[in-house]
This record gives C-alpha cells, structure tokens and sequence, in this order.
C-alpha cells in the first residue's frame, strides 16, 4: 500500500493528462523512484505523489486497492459534443441510476470544496497569462465515475476536442491549477449548489467573487430526481463545514425552487439566491 496526502492521478488512454503530466514533471520537483505502480513508474516529491494508469481515469475505481492517500487530483480530458475549449474542475459522482462513465448509480464521491476553488482560481488566472481569451473557465456539475468510499477526489480538465487537450497553454494551465489545489487549505465553511446548466456560469462566478468553496452541485436536469437523501450525501460527502446552499434562482423550475427550498432549510444550510 503507497501512503501519502495528495495524489495526483494520470492515465496513458487520455491525450489530455499526458500533456499536463509533462508540464507536471517541469513545473514540479517530481522524482522518479525505482517502484511501479499499476504497472508505471512512480514519481515522488516532498510532498505529493504521481501515478499513472492504463485505463480511462472514470473508471479508476480500484485506486484504493493500493493507494492510501487523503485527496486524489485527477488530470483529464473533457469531452462535448459542442467541443468548446475550456479549462474545468467539478467532484466526481453520479445523482441519478443511469451510469454512462463510471462510478456507481446515486453514489458521490467525497468532494474538496477548497481544493475546487483554488483549482479554479489559477484556471482563471492562468486564462489571462496564457492568452486563453476564448476558453471557458468554470466548475462543472458533480458527474461520472470512479466512485472512491474513503478518498476526496477532484477533477481538473481540458475540454473539449483533440486540438484543445494536446495545446501546451492549458496543459500549462491546469498543471498549476492541480499544483495549487494539492496545498490548498481544507478548513473552513463551504457550499453545495443546485440548478442551472452543467457548466454552472452562476456557481463558478459566485464562487470566484466570493471565495465560497463549493463542493458537489446538482444542476437543473437531475432535479426531478434529485431527494433528500441525495441531499445529505451531499452535505456528508463534502469536505469542510457544508454552511451555505447555492441556488441559481433563474435555472430551475419553481417545483424544484419550493422542493429544494423546504429541505435545504429543514437541514439547517443557509440559502443564497443567485
């Protein structure tokens, strides 16, 4: 079993994580050791661990066969069929029974609110030094697999095609966003979130503006399913003290807004209209 705080989780299949594990290995004092690892080299500094995998990271659910560590940092492609170019963080996890990448059916990981907002600071800051200009920058919603019972996991992304996930820039981006949510600080009040679209323009906005760390977010297409056990999961299955309640007012139907309304405040968070 290989024991550590922070690792940081590539795979071979993924054009995207090869290209941020490169930029890794030159940005950070990574060594390699003489140790494999699901059948790779291991590469350790001071403080963190990374690892590489042959298989497609949403379904790395069997990490914790051999790995103890307090956070993985997943470094991923993101896929859509709009291919918009964009720089993402979101926790993993699935809100309803349908599972089309990974992970199992209305089961969450443990999200690391702290972790996803400084991820998504540098991702913002390194838009503006790279010359991104045109990439979104935001927090998705909680999707896909692996589920992990007892590790936080976050993770950080190159959207959307071929083209984006090999370009050196964000490459460069997100390996000093995973670098800054690896120290980040995991003390303090956090937030879940609910409503609006997958790529949660509000949340993220709010998020940054504020500096509330927000953990998992259920958008608009999986309220009609969305209960108060998943809700608890929510809360329970966050790092952190879950204090506030996100709402993106405008992006959800009134039923959800009444429904959402009467339980998040029967739990005891405090709602923030957005």
């Amino acid at each position: 079993m290989i024991k550590g705080e922070v690792a940081i989780i590539t795979s071979k299949k993924d054009i995207a994580s090869m290209n941020i594990k490169d930029k890794l290995l030159s940005m950070h004092p990574f060594k390699e050791t003489s140790n494999y690892i699901f059948g790779n080299p291991l590469y350790k500094s001071k403080q963190l661990t990374l690892i590489t995998i042959e298989h497609d990271l949403v379904f790395a659910d069997f990490l914790e066969e051999k790995l103890d560590f307090k956070t993985f940092i997943f470094a991923s492609r993101h896929e859509s069929m709009a291919k918009l170019p964009s720089l993402l963080t979101h926790a993993p996890g699935n809100f309803t029974n349908q599972v089309k990448l990974g992970g199992l059916p209305k089961r969450l990981c443990i999200a690391s609110p702290n972790a996803m907002l400084s991820a998504l600071k540098e991702l913002k800051r390194q838009q503006i030094r790279q010359g991104l200009s045109g990439w979104e920058v935001s927090f998705e919603a909680t999707h896909h697999g692996p589920f992990l019972e007892k590790t936080a996991a976050i993770f950080v992304e190159i959207g959307s095609s071929p083209d984006e996930w090999s370009n050196d820039k964000a490459g460069e981006a997100v390996a000093s966003a995973i670098l800054e949510a690896a120290f980040s600080d995991e003390k303090g009040e956090v937030s879940i979130a609910f409503g609006g679209p997958h790529y949660t323009p509000k949340i993220s906005k709010y998020a940054l503006n504020k500096e509330i760390p927000v953990g998992h977010i259920a958008p608009k297409y999986v309220l009609d399913e969305l209960g108060e056990d998943m809700i608890l999961q929510m809360i329970e299955r966050t790092r952190g003290y879950v204090k506030y309640a996100l709402l993106d007012w405008k992006g959800m139907r009134s039923i959800h807004r009444e429904k959402l309304t009467a339980l998040l405040k029967n739990l005891g968070l405090e709602l923030v209209r957005l």
